[in-house]
């Protein structure tokens, strides 16, 4: 019985109902595409949860060369110790080195340390470090992908080397894009059955 005021109310007044509806739709669709910025993978909270209390102890008990990074990893077809592997690798080093927001480039030729090297040498990774805030990170990804892809371009046997730019940041940007497609997805389903309905 509740329910007869409300369903008559709504035929009575459906053209008003379909009215504020089409607004609410409206504003919506323009608002969807600003929901990519808005993500935040990194959390938001400001509790003070347990991995906020420990990243904030290693933050002022111990040194850090660098708070923000890229990881870049590298597969090829020798070991990175010698030869046309350790040329290309170093191609890649001198690339990334050379950008004005780099700050300290960690890798096998310059420590000297296997713990850069996979097993057998054809895999290795190297370490970016940023000079920038965290907040302007994601903003050099592309950039940075770019340079080093560019300098992998010019490599002779450029196909035979595979190479991954990788960090808190870039997969951050990664997933985000991720979610933005996967939502994208969604919509294009679920928005003209709900305008059917």
């Amino acid at each position: 019985m509740l329910l007869k005021p409300v369903a008559r109310a709504l035929v009575r007044w459906r053209w008003a109902v379909i009215g504020v509806w089409v607004v609410i739709a409206i504003i919506a669709a323009l608002r969807a595409p600003l929901t990519a910025g808005r993500l935040d993978l990194r959390g938001g909270s400001h509790n003070p949860t347990e991995a906020r209390i420990a990243d904030g102890l290693l933050t002022s008990e111990f040194p850090r060369a660098f708070s923000e990074y890229f990881a870049v990893t590298l597969q090829g077809p020798g070991s990175f110790t010698e030869g046309r592997p350790r040329e290309a690798l170093d191609s890649l080093l001198a690339a990334a080195a050379q950008l004005d927001f780099v700050s300290t480039v960690l890798s096998y030729p310059s420590t000297g340390d296997s713990l850069f090297l996979g097993s057998g040498g054809h895999t290795t990774f190297f370490l970016v470090g940023l000079d920038v805030p965290g907040s302007e990170v994601g903003n050099l990804v592309a950039g940075f992908r770019a340079t080093l892809r560019n300098a992998l371009d010019r490599l002779p046997a450029r196909d035979e080397y595979t190479l991954q730019v990788t960090g808190r940041a870039p997969l951050e940007l990664d997933i985000r894009a991720v979610s933005v497609a996967d939502s994208r997805r969604l919509e294009a389903v679920v928005l003209p059955i709900t305008l059917v309905i």
